[in-house]
């Protein structure tokens, strides 16, 4: 792992879209979120032999449906979030409506603190705004306890959970 500068600035940080040339990079950052979660739910995650072929991530990187953003200390990729405009279509209980669902936020260690957080949700607002979505939604398992404290101060409201029970 690169050594991390010992004062890292807002500025000194900066977000844009996934290109195709940073699968390397989107992979490395992603597999993190990828093992947190089959450590802390192995009944249900196991260890991918892929995660995202190249074709699957150009695919994503090429889909107007899909955004990646890459927030980037330099050239260094430190952290990714993983966006899909999604359609609800009408049911007998449902509304239509489209919404931004937040598939994966993940981050290296040493870039957890530095608010880099705000300005990637800034860019899923920016998204939202300019296409009358007014919805952006997440799942964070109960175990990351410290990602949902974290996201109910980021103002975002908890709607649902899952419940289960092991036999």
């Amino acid at each position: 792992m690169q050594e991390i500068v010992t004062k890292v600035n807002a500025s000194d940080i900066f977000i844009r879209e996934a290109k195709q040339s940073d699968f390397d990079s989107f992979i490395k950052v992603f597999s993190i979120v990828e093992e947190f979660h089959r450590i802390n739910l192995d009944r249900k995650f196991k260890k991918p032999e892929v995660l995202f072929s190249k074709e699957e991530f150009n695919s994503m990187v090429k889909d107007n449906n899909t955004k990646i953003y890459l927030a980037c200390f330099w050239e260094l990729v430190v952290w990714i979030l993983l966006a899909y405009v999604k359609r609800q279509k009408d049911k007998p209980v449902l509304k239509d409506r489209t919404y931004i669902d937040i598939d994966s936020i993940c981050v290296l260690d040493e870039y957890r603190n530095l608010w880099i957080w705000k300005m990637l949700l800034s860019k899923i607002e920016d998204r939202a705004k300019n296409n009358n979505i007014l919805d952006i939604q997440l799942n964070v398992r109960e175990f990351n306890k410290n990602a949902k404290n974290f996201y109910l101060n980021s103002w975002f409201d908890s709607v649902s959970s899952t419940m289960r029970k092991t036999l």
